[in-house]
């Protein structure tokens, strides 16, 4: 069972939406877990209120990549839907979704047609074996 964890920066909506995507994930068969290094899926919901949570946001994405190498990383949120170049120059982000699209994470197995996926891999089912395959080409690179 794959694990997932969350990062959430900002307003209590954000905290709210955090948990309705775990639920979601742990629909898809997900586990969640509180711990910060192991996961294979990292989940940030991000903020850009003010220029210090943008680079909050920034430090995040290196700090979960740090800790979590080979895991899949989704940033959703204000930040991800206005700093894309900021964060693609950052580079490790498989999943940049932005606030409107962010509950869509999961989209029953389908991953949102506005979401931008890197890695090569196509915009479409996110099922266990795709899953699988995106964590195996992940740990052949490293």
């Amino acid at each position: 069972m794959p694990l997932a964890s969350f990062y959430t920066l900002g307003c209590r909506l954000n905290q709210t939406e955090t948990g309705l995507i775990a639920h979601s994930l742990t629909k898809l068969g997900y586990q969640i877990t509180e711990a910060k290094e192991g996961a294979d899926l990292c989940v940030i919901n991000s903020c850009t209120v003010t220029g210090q949570t943008d680079l909050k946001c920034r430090q995040l994405i290196r700090q979960v990549q740090k800790n979590n190498p080979g895991a899949l990383v989704a940033v959703v949120g204000c930040f991800s839907q206005m700093a894309t170049d900021q964060i693609l120059q950052i580079g490790g982000v498989d999943l940049i979704l932005g606030t409107e699209e962010k509950l869509k994470i999961t989209c029953g197995n389908r991953v949102c047609d506005q979401c931008y996926y890197r890695r090569g891999w196509d915009i479409g089912v996110i099922n266990d074996d795709l899953f699988k395959d995106i964590l195996d080409d992940r740990r052949r690179r490293m």
